[in-house]
């Protein structure tokens, strides 16, 4: 047997684990007012931003015109970035029906559709008349206001933000960071257009967290047990799982030498929640309370120290 075909076993278990969603299949799925606020702040901002900024400016307008003259091969090189986004959205739908993650297919569904809504509305709004589908959808050759391609891609992939790993995370932001740049430089909308587009992108997005439920934040047990490993503690029997009301972890378990453990895991969600009240409490109170310190959750290595100085005394 030769080394590749020894190696080959072990491409195949790499392969098997690779992962693409973060949150398990059956983890609990809430729906955080926290999307709400975000949804109605981002329609807010897109209906300023239409009525600030449409009609389009004359700036603009000339730099469509400019841009729209350039070659062949760097027009085709623009546009080429431009529909990588719509691939890229595509496929992360395609993934959730393989891995059968329907809720997240419902969220795509319905991030998509209000994408498409927004848009229709907004472009109604700032061109008097209703347009054409394929203007709507974002494949026709004229500028479009707003980015209509851009706005129902992002979308998808800003609805499974929270649920992807931090890798696909990432790809999904460059994605839409150079597809933005690209429908610019492409001619197919202009720089309010792409940050209208962004604006419906988001609120699409957190409707579909609404309508779906996200797991955003929330600590499954099998992912509390990969991080218990990671320090080290593996054999562990996990004896009571459960959430507060502050979204910590508590994990009642045994390690294998039979030693009680008290693991306490903090998500995004705790540190989110402490920075709202610290804001509120600083509006408030004349003291302002705890500073806002940009750790995500300040004062873990103090909790830290007290419970090892408890033990040794």
């Amino acid at each position: 047997m030769t080394a590749a075909e020894s190696d080959l076993p072990a491409r195949r278990l790499a392969i098997h684990e690779a992962r693409l969603f973060a949150s398990a299949r059956d983890e609990q799925r809430l729906r955080r007012p926290l999307d709400a606020v975000i949804a109605v702040a981002a329609i807010g901002l897109l209906a300023l931003a239409t009525w600030l900024l449409q009609p389009t400016r004359g700036f603009e307008r000339s730099l469509a015109d400019a841009l729209s003259g350039s070659p062949a091969w760097l027009h085709n090189l623009w546009v080429a970035g431009y529909d990588v986004l719509a691939l890229l959205a595509v496929l992360a739908v395609v993934a959730t029906v393989v891995r059968r993650r329907w809720a997240l297919f419902l969220q795509c569904v319905v991030a998509a559709a209000t994408a498409f809504v927004l848009v229709l509305l907004v472009a109604r709004s700032a061109g008097g008349d209703w347009v054409s589908a394929e203007h709507t959808l974002g494949i026709g050759s004229g500028v479009a206001w707003p980015a209509a391609g851009i706005t129902i891609a992002a979308a998808v992939l800003l609805a499974l933000a929270a649920d992807v790993t931090a890798a696909a995370r990432s790809l999904g932001t460059w994605a839409i960071a150079i597809a933005s740049a690209g429908a610019v430089l492409a001619a197919r909308t202009t720089p309010t257009g792409v940050m209208a587009a962004l604006l419906a992108a988001v609120a699409a997005s957190a409707v579909g967290r609404l309508v779906a439920g996200t797991a955003a934040g929330r600590v499954s047990r099998e992912e509390a047990l990969e991080l218990l490993a990671g320090l080290g503690i593996s054999d562990v029997q996990v004896q009571h799982f459960s959430r507060q009301a502050d979204g910590v972890v508590l994990i009642d378990a045994r390690s294998g030498d039979g030693e009680r453990l008290l693991v306490k895991v903090v998500g995004r969600d705790v540190a989110e929640q402490r920075r709202i009240l610290r804001g509120w409490r600083s509006l408030i109170y004349r003291d302002g309370g705890a500073s806002m310190a940009l750790a995500r959750v300040p004062g873990i290595e103090r909790e830290a120290l007290a419970t090892l100085l408890a033990e040794v005394h």
